[in-house]
């Protein structure tokens, strides 16, 4: 993946070649780290490869099974130019949304809304199939590891272990995938019924880039945990605050 190699750490391997083929997703994070004081100042080797050399799209999308996976990521960063394959599903969807009514973020967590995924988390890791957890910051992740039994924490502690499972912040994703990715927005009005617009590393200038990752990560479903509602977002001049409420437009409409 080219996006995530520096130019810098390139230019010794193609002083040494005649020919080289460079390949990535431009709509990929850039080679920082979301801590780094140059997180968007890196130079990537894929985004001067796209800007030198000619190009070619590699249309077909192999990972969702789902062709409701990679649409929204289709429509709105690839143009609608993926091709992706029909599902065996009959369902006319695999996102799925888990409105929490109750949910508020005091003190940097969700404590309602960990405990919805915590609840289907821990049906889950009684299956075979690779699970995904990701939420939006590291301390509500740390809430959602609070709500599962001792039990529970060692079986998704063997499962990591095992690669049958990833258990990560927003910001750590690159590069995963998994069969059932549950996701926790966390981020909701406080005691006040005020909601502040901090969404952590989505406001960064590459947080687009950061939801497509995330949206792109699971082959069958994705079950999607928040307390908030499209409606609870208005109109915004950060192109990623508006691209989570479509988003969540997308996902609250109604599928059977």
């Amino acid at each position: 993946e080219a996006s995530q190699l520096p130019l810098s750490h390139a230019i010794g391997a193609l002083q040494r070649v005649e020919t080289a083929l460079i390949a990535g997703d431009p709509e990929q994070m850039s080679p920082s780290s979301y801590f780094s004081a140059q997180a968007d100042g890196v130079i990537d080797l894929l985004h001067q490869a796209a800007f030198h050399l000619p190009g070619q799209l590699l249309r077909y999308h192999y990972r969702s099974e789902h062709p409701s996976l990679i649409a929204f990521s289709n429509q709105h960063f690839y143009k609608n130019e993926l091709q992706t394959w029909p599902s065996t599903s009959t369902h006319t969807t695999a996102i799925f949304q888990h409105y929490v009514a109750d949910g508020q973020y005091l003190e940097r967590q969700n404590i309602n809304e960990a405990q919805a995924l915590a609840k289907d988390l821990s049906k889950l890791l009684k299956q075979t199939d690779k699970i995904g957890v990701v939420a939006f910051s590291a301390q509500q992740l740390q809430c959602i590891h609070a709500q599962l039994s001792t039990k529970d924490q060692a079986l998704l502690e063997d499962k990591i272990n095992e690669r049958q499972a990833f258990f990560l912040a927003l910001e750590q994703i690159q590069g995963e995938e998994c069969d059932h990715l549950l996701i926790s927005l966390g981020y909701a009005q406080n005691e006040e019924g005020k909601l502040n617009l901090n969404f952590g590393p989505l406001n960064r200038k590459s947080g687009r880039r950061r939801l497509n990752v995330l949206l792109s990560r699971a082959k069958q479903k994705i079950d999607f945990f928040s307390s908030i509602q499209s409606s609870d977002l208005s109109l915004s001049d950060n192109d990623s605050l508006n691209l989570l409420r479509l988003f969540l437009l997308q996902i609250e409409t109604p599928r059977d």
